[in-house]
């Protein structure tokens, strides 16, 4: 696992100022497994197998080591200017590539399964996510003077887009 973070401020002048970040991350993790919905034999009923069965132990970990794998890389710029006392303006520009992939997870849980000995079936599948996403903030902070009633207007335009797949 590793995360490497840098952020670079500054101060054009005595009414502006801005940020550049860079983030990346890369890591391997597992997720929890889901609990099965089971069909209860005295009434019908579907339910969690802790409610049908309380010998089945709810907080068992059914991961595998390392069935997840993320990787993110996210850079920012972000611009503040205070055009008069009660108006200011921001502008922000990001970009995000973003990985999840699930890799032979196994984190389906079904039948069947044998409560007394904590025997479960888990039911393996792999999915990869890629996208990339781009967006873009444009905003005003209005604070117009209204005697004591507390105010602040925000008004603006953005901007998103997505491109990825994803695969299983």
């Amino acid at each position: 696992e590793s995360s490497h973070f840098t952020k670079l401020t500054f101060i054009p002048d005595e009414r502006s100022f801005g940020s550049i970040t860079f983030n990346r991350v890369t890591s391997d993790n597992s997720l929890p497994s889901n609990e099965p919905i089971v069909v209860d034999p005295g009434s019908g009923e579907l339910g969690l197998l802790h409610d049908v069965d309380p010998d089945f132990t709810r907080l068992s970990n059914l991961n595998l080591p390392n069935s997840y794998h993320q990787e993110e890389t996210r850079a920012t710029f972000n611009y503040i200017r205070q055009l008069s006392d009660r108006v200011s303006v921001t502008e922000l520009f990001g970009y995000r590539k973003i990985q999840y992939k699930f890799i032979d997870d196994l984190g389906f849980v079904g039948a069947p399964f044998d409560v007394a000995s904590q025997n479960l079936t888990l039911y393996g599948f792999e999915q990869q996510a890629d996208e990339k996403i781009f967006y873009q903030e444009l905003r005003f902070n209005i604070t117009p003077d209204l005697g004591e009633i507390p105010n602040n207007l925000i008004a603006g335009w953005s901007y998103e887009e997505t491109s990825g797949f994803v695969i299983g």
